[in-house]
Parts: structure tokens; sequence; C-alpha cells
């Protein structure tokens, strides 16, 4: 399909898979500048594109000069930045990472509480890691020394995936860092280990270089629009009947707990037999709470103990008692729900 082959497209381009003459067009430093229509089209770029250009134009002259070279040091002639084009280009390229990635998971997923730190499988732990964060800086480092940092067409940041993959590698370095400088003693440096935890997201480095991972996600982000306006439309349905559970039952969802309540019609018996006057988990005294016990109803959850209370529900400071009308408005709402 047309969406399929435009993701491929996109696929190649974050990985540098595309013909080198349309490497090289991308890279000409003899580019004329923006005119005509072209510079009416700037007020169509997104916002990363507009980033860019914001940051272009503020680039001094020597940048500028060197704007096709890769991160300003290698041209695109570069014997060293065609080897790295040429090795982000081989077809085992892909295959070799998604297995680094898959080891990768697997020691992630040996990580468990009490290991003594100085026992060899904490010791293993620990060098996995560090190579592992090697290996994907590496793997960084030669994408940009191909592609180019940020500007160009095949740039690495042009990519949303390359951005996501940056990111987590930028974390793992964070991480090796600080746990370097807090095991010394620093124990405020030692609250940034929490950077560990997002070590977990790794595997969504897989994402970017599986084809149908890479539909489906797209498919799904570009599916969110259409979603929040459904969203909208049911929390519309939630706050009305919020207001109206509020309107209805503000007060009403208490009970009174003790030994025997059988004689208890009201919070002043409750008190004078020194019994307890609890208000119900879920209720309707305020709208943060109605919303609340709306979920629960639409959720089917536990909605059959929130109907029996607005059964139960006679008027404030009152013991419960039966009461229809309750019931209705709570199958109105989950029926809506």
């Amino acid at each position: 399909t047309a969406s399929g082959r435009g993701s491929a497209s996109e696929h190649q381009d974050c990985n540098g898979k595309s013909a080198s003459g349309r490497l090289a067009r991308a890279l000409r430093p003899d580019d004329p500048p923006l005119d005509g229509d072209d510079a009416d089209d700037e007020g169509n770029l997104s916002k990363g594109e507009r980033v860019r250009a914001w940051i272009r134009a503020r680039l001094p002259a020597c940048c500028l000069e060197r704007d096709s070279w890769s991160a300003y040091i290698f041209p695109p002639q570069s014997r060293f930045r065609l080897l790295c084009h040429r090795i982000i280009t081989h077809k085992m390229f892909d295959h070799v990472v998604l297995v680094i990635i898959f080891l990768n998971c697997i020691t992630i997923a040996m990580e468990r509480p009490k290991i003594d730190p100085h026992s060899a499988e904490r010791i293993f732990l620990t060098l996995s890691n560090y190579i592992f964060t090697a290996v994907f800086l590496a793997e960084m480092t030669v994408k940009v020394v191909a592609l180019g940092w940020c500007f160009g067409e095949q740039a690495y940041l042009r990519s949303s995936w390359n951005v996501l993959d940056g990111l987590l590698v930028l974390i793992s370095v964070i991480d090796i860092l600080v746990s370097m400088v807090s095991d010394s003693g620093t124990k405020i440096l030692g609250m940034l280990r929490v950077l560990r935890l997002l070590r977990t997201l790794r595997p969504l480095r897989v994402i970017s270089r599986a084809q149908g991972l890479k539909l489906v996600v797209e498919t799904l982000m570009s599916s969110l629009k259409p979603i929040g306006n459904i969203v909208v439309i049911c929390c519309a349905f939630f706050i009305i009947f919020g207001i109206l559970g509020v309107q209805l039952f503000k007060g009403k969802f208490f009970v009174c707990q003790g030994e025997d309540t059988r004689n208890i019609t009201n919070k002043s018996d409750c008190a004078e037999a020194s019994y307890r006057w609890v208000r119900h988990k879920y209720n309707f005294d305020n709208l943060g709470q109605a919303l609340m016990s709306l979920f629960v109803l639409a959720s089917k959850d536990g909605w059959v103990d929130i109907m029996y209370d607005g059964l139960d529900a006679v008027g404030v400071d009152q013991q419960v008692g039966l009461r229809w009308a309750g019931s209705i408005c709570g199958l109105r709402s989950l029926s809506m729900g």
C-alpha cells in the first residue's frame, strides 16, 4: 500500500539506506537559497523544521560554509564518512543491531533486588550495561557521521525514530556517569539514579527497525486526533451526569456502622450510640468524586455497589433506606457509558 511504501521510505531515510546520489544532492553546498514559492512554503514547515531554520539563521559564517559537512568535521567526500555510510546501509546492519537489542533486553530482565554488589552476577550486569551502552553510542556516532547531525535532508535528527534512539543512548550515558559519581559518596547525585528506570525503554528501539511495528505505531499516532474528539464527547457526558449526581446525592452516601443499626435513623442517633458515621468510598459529594464514581460505573467493575448505595440514599445525614430514583439515575449513566 501507499502508506506501507511511505513507512518503508521513512525507515530507509532513518537508517541512511537511500541512493548515494540522493545523499550527495542533500549535502550539496551550492544549493540556491529559498525564494519565490519556496519562501512561501516556510509557513507550512513543521515545528521541528522551524526550529532548525531558526538555529540555522543564527549560525556563524564558518558553520554555514561547512553546511554539507557532517558535524562540521567530515566533508561529503571524506573516506571515513563514506565508510560509515556503507556500514549503516549494509543489509546486515539492522539485523546485528536487533540482536544486540535483544541481548540487552535479556540482561535488563536479569536485574533483581538484593544482588551482592561484589558478586559475579552484579559485575556481569554492570559490565554488560557498559558494553551495550558503548555499542549503542558507537552506532549513533556512525549514523551521525554518515548522515549529519541536524541539518540536511537525511540528517540524524530528521527522523523521530532516531531522536528516540539518541535520547535512550543519552540517558544510558548519563546513568553511567551519575553512577560513577554517586558511588563515590555524593548522596545528592544518587537521586538521579532513577534514570536507570528509563533503561527499560530500550526495547522500543526495535520499533524503528521493524517495518510492521513502525506502520502500526504510525497508524496509532495518526489516529490520536480523531480519538481525541471522541474522548472530548465522553468527558462532556461524564461531566453532565457528574453534575446531576452531585445535585441528587451530595451528602447522602453516608452510613452508620456499628453492632446494631436497626433503630438508627440519622447521624444524631449514630453519634448517641457511639457508632461511626462513615462516607462510602465512591460518592457524589463533589464533581471530582462524582466523576470517579461514574468512571467505575462505566468500567462495569464494582458498579453494583454504587447502584445499591444510590438505592439506599435517603437524605443528608439520614441512615440508608430504599429509594428507586437512585437506581434509575445509576442505570441511565451506566447505559450511556
